[in-house]
């Protein structure tokens, strides 16, 4: 079965740099737009769906809001595989496991061994979260695979990153200033947001070769040095990303 998430099958381990994060949620000015330097940035859905190959496009998936309701009930997937488990990222990986080694077993869907797998990648890198749980709500989404696709999984993921982003960038200026922030686990996808940043300045170079998706491009990538992102000079920051296009005219950069 194919989904909008098949190529993460084949992707390196892209490893988050906590100190080059933390500088990110520092320069966070609200309204999806951080300060680099002299110039502002704003990241969108579309910055996000570009880094990570998600559609960032198609019916809304609210996974903040605590009053919502998923559009799709928990079906049998959720009943037959997860319901009354506490569903760690370590969890699902053994499940993940035991179900795939039992697909010779005639008891056992192929299309279930696809949503397990969508659980584990939600747990571990897309929709993170402190506790490394699976977001229950989210499982409603995946119920049915021919409609993965109609879903903007972009904003999405983009949504919960920034879910806590103002209390992650408070502790950070705390640290800044001489005091004791305490260390904040940023919700969503940390990853993606620093491929943003790194897309937007001249600091570090990717460790792959074109032809990969700007996260896979990322992987392995080598700083050029210690720098501060509200310290960059002109030349070191870009308007536009280095690896994709942009289709929307909402990434502009102004002085």
């Amino acid at each position: 079965m194919y989904t909008p998430f098949h190529h993460f099958m084949d992707a390196g381990a892209l490893v988050v740099d906590s100190m080059l994060l933390d500088d990110i949620c520092g320069r966070y000015i609200g309204e999806s737009q951080f300060s680099f330097g002299a110039f502002v940035l704003t990241c969108t859905d579309e910055d996000f769906g570009k880094i990570l190959g998600l559609p960032h496009t198609g019916r809304k998936i609210d996974l903040v809001e605590s009053s919502s309701k998923a559009n799709v009930s928990l079906g049998r997937f959720y009943r037959t595989h997860l319901h009354g488990k506490i569903l760690t990222r370590q969890k699902l990986g053994i499940m993940f496991r035991d179900l795939a080694n039992s697909l010779g077993n005639s008891s056992v869907e192929e299309d279930d061994i696809v949503r397990l797998y969508l659980c584990l990648l939600f747990s571990g890198f897309l929709f993170t979260n402190a506790r490394c749980t699976l977001r229950r709500k989210i499982i409603s989404f995946i119920e049915v695979l021919q409609d993965i696709s109609l879903y903007n999984w972009a904003e999405a993921v983009r949504d919960v990153t920034f879910s806590n982003i103002d209390y992650c960038r408070t502790r950070v200026l705390e640290r800044e200033r001489g005091g004791r922030g305490a260390s904040v686990y940023m919700m969503g996808c940390p990853a993606a947001l620093m491929v943003w940043a790194l897309e937007h300045t001249y600091v570090a170079e990717p460790g792959r070769p074109d032809g990969y998706l700007p996260y896979q491009r990322w992987v392995d990538f080598k700083m050029d040095g210690p720098f501060e992102l509200s310290k960059l000079a002109p030349n070191l920051v870009s308007a536009e990303p280095q690896t994709y296009n942009l289709e929307e005219e909402d990434a502009d950069m102004v002085s």
